[in-house]
Order: structure tokens, then sequence, then C-alpha cells
């Protein structure tokens, strides 16, 4: 039995349909920096947040970070959360939010 394929495209702008926060730049692959310029070169908010295909974020990671980066009035804010996954054990280490 073969995988039903899924349009990504389609779901981005189904997105960008519900939510006017949402911009869908529609273009060839040509590598990860150039569609992260893309964005930046488009970006029209206060604040700009890369994920890639494979992370998974908590329902509320934006709003801590938002809060955060406004609590401390920083004009720059990163977060970094790794998971290590051995055979033996899984260590975390845990995001500074």
């Amino acid at each position: 039995m073969t995988a039903p394929r899924i349009d990504v495209r389609e779901i981005c702008d189904q997105w960008a349909g519900k939510d006017k926060r949402v911009k869908v730049i529609h273009k060839k692959n040509e590598g990860l920096g150039k569609a992260r310029n893309t964005g930046i070169e488009n970006a029209t908010g206060e604040y700009i947040c890369f994920f890639d295909s494979d992370d998974y974020i908590a329902k509320d990671t934006i709003e801590k970070a938002y809060n955060a980066a406004c609590r401390d009035e920083a004009e720059l804010y990163c977060s970094a959360l790794f998971l290590q996954i051995n055979r033996e054990k899984k260590s975390k280490c845990k995001n500074l939010m």
C-alpha cells in the first residue's frame, strides 16, 4: 500500500487563508540559508523565528520566548533545546527560557 501524497504547499496556503499572520512564499529549493534569507527579507513583524521541518515545539514555546524577550528588553533572543539519544540513555539540555 502506498502512502497518500501530502501537498505541503496546499496546506501552507490553507493556513495563510485562515490566519493573516501567516505568509507563504513558494520558491524552488535553494537551500536552508537562502530560504531563511528570503524569510528575513519578507518579514513584517517585530520578531522572526525559524524552525526546521524535523523540529517539534510545545504550544507555548513562542509565547514563552516572546515574554522572556519583553521581560529582558532583548533585541535578540536565542534558545536551544537538544535531545541526544544513546542506546543506553536519553540526556536533555534544559531550555533556559
